[in-house]
């Protein structure tokens, strides 16, 4: 006689998706289908059901890079009403939002458990994050800076107590995995004041956290940042704390800091607030802007109106760089010159000397500066001339080439090598754009706008204050500005983001 089975009922099928969810949250793993299905007993056919109907409502969600499951932004929203709710959380919000946005960073929120951190509040404002779960998942307290910031603000006899139940899973290669190296970092960490995770829950991440106290000296949660290594090297882990600091200080006084910005020109938008790390270089057309992000070592393609269309990976590291107006790029790596179009092969040139800046012309033309202090033609490797200026920035003013070092402006006649006029400036550029008639240096908290002919000199307020690649289509100047050692915790500056896209349009 066929025994017939039965399907699972609806009870049961709950039981079961929810089995499957407490184990992506709490494994602390990244586990495939096959994985989930031999943990909890279930067959193959049925969690694979189960899996895509959880996914479709967002529950779960999977990584395409190696199939694993991880908890879904459904959690975030149906969570949304109880952060609100939560006097904590909604006092640091909108500073932790600030952070991110300013940073482009991941800034998370989070409170101490028997067994782990949990994180309440998790922020990205930026354009790419690092891998993390939401809000709501928990944290190792031997692996992660807020759950070691968590621990260091406890009395000890507490702080041992959350210790004596970590089973010390290793993660990553610098993970500490004994009891004493824990207690060591702890010691080290409230010495300085705030934590630092190494790479020690994911290799290629770095995190910051400090600890939220009350006013009477009790800690009731850490704020964290974290980002990839390369965008957070050991002269920024300060300034990031710093930052952290400055919101844990908000918290414990309950007096919230005022985020705005100050006065932009009447006709400059920002139209992506956020989201660069270290634009290098820019072009654009009528249609499309081009930035080249040394930070995120990316190419990214916006629309006029700054929605992102593309973004292409670039090799680095690269010395120097410049754009055209349709795109290409130009990549300088010591005497390698790489002119190519993302996605195609690169045209590769020799110089006789490492290239320390370059430039190129909408109509195609292009320069580079040598050690040397030579000048050449991009296309036919002839030296136009030969400088002693320092020069830190190149662009094209119509025919002529517009050098710019700190405190001083030279047009060169490449034709002949000449100088067709010379203009001062006080101050230290950190991008600039030209036309044939006039000049536009960023220069920490102001744009200046010089007339060549005359050498007169407008200032404007920047929008933020590292603006580190302009560009000039038509009648809009475009501006991009760098996360990426901008100052994270001034808030009362008038700096109102950072990293963002600007379009700033000149009156004829």
């Amino acid at each position: 006689m066929t025994q017939t089975l039965k399907a699972p009922t609806g009870t049961q099928l709950l039981d079961k998706a929810l089995d499957m969810i407490d184990l992506v949250e709490s494994s602390g793993q990244r586990l495939t289908a096959a994985a989930i299905a031999q943990a909890c007993g279930y067959p193959k056919p049925t969690v694979n059901r189960i899996l895509a109907a959880l996914v479709r409502r967002g529950l779960l969600a999977i990584d395409r890079r190696d199939q694993s499951y991880e908890l879904g932004m459904r959690f975030t929203q149906l969570a949304a009403t109880l952060r609100r709710s939560h006097h904590l959380v909604t006092h640091v919000e909108e500073h932790m939002i600030s952070l991110s946005a300013r940073s482009s960073e991941t800034v998370s929120l989070g409170v101490a458990e028997p067994t782990a951190a949990r994180i309440v509040g998790r922020y990205h404002m930026g354009l790419e994050g690092v891998p993390g779960g939401p809000a709501g998942a928990k944290r190792p307290y031997h692996a992660s800076a807020i759950g070691k910031a968590l621990l260091s603000g406890m009395p000890e006899r507490q702080a041992l107590r959350h210790i004596a139940r970590i089973s010390f899973e290793r993660f990553t290669p610098d993970t500490f995995v004994t009891r004493e190296q824990l207690v060591s970092d702890l010691q080290v960490t409230r010495a300085r004041g705030y934590a630092l995770d190494n790479e020690e829950i994911v290799s290629g991440t770095r995190c910051v956290a400090v600890p939220i106290f009350t006013r009477d000296g009790t800690v009731v949660a850490a704020i964290s940042l974290s980002a990839p290594s390369y965008r957070m090297p050991e002269e920024r882990v300060a300034e990031i704390a710093a930052a952290l600091g400055v919101i844990a200080d908000a918290a414990r006084e309950r007096m919230p800091v005022s985020a705005e910005g100050g006065r932009m020109d009447d006709d400059m938008t920002c139209l992506r607030s956020g989201g660069l790390f270290h634009p290098i270089a820019m072009a654009a057309n009528g249609e499309h802007v081009w930035v080249l992000d040394a930070g995120a070592r990316a190419l990214r393609t916006f629309s006029r109106e700054g929605v992102l269309l593309e973004t292409n990976a670039v090799p680095a590291p690269f010395d120097a760089a410049a754009l055209r107006a349709d795109g290409t790029m130009l990549l300088a790596r010591g005497r390698d010159i790489e002119v190519s179009l993302p996605g195609q092969a690169a045209k590769r040139t020799e110089l006789a000397a490492p290239v320390t800046a370059m430039v190129s012309g909408n109509d195609g033309a292009g320069y580079v500066l040598t050690r040397d202090g030579a000048v050449r033609d991009l296309s036919s490797g002839r030296q136009v001339l030969v400088t002693s200026q320092e020069i830190s920035h190149m662009a094209m003013a119509g025919s002529h080439l517009c050098a710019c070092g700190d405190g001083e402006v030279v047009l060169y006649d490449t034709g002949n090598g000449a100088v067709v006029r010379h203009l001062g400036f006080e101050g230290r550029a950190q991008a600039v754009a030209a036309t044939d008639s006039h000049i536009w240096i960023a220069d920490g908290r102001q744009i200046l706008r010089m007339t060549v002919a005359t050498g007169d000199v407008d200032k404007v307020d920047a929008p933020e204050s590292r603006i580190t690649a302009m560009t000039i289509s038509g009648t809009d100047v475009w501006l991009a500005g760098a996360n990426f050692g901008a100052p994270l915790s001034d808030f009362g500056s008038s700096a109102r983001n950072a990293g963002a896209l600007y379009r700033w349009t000149q009156q004829s």
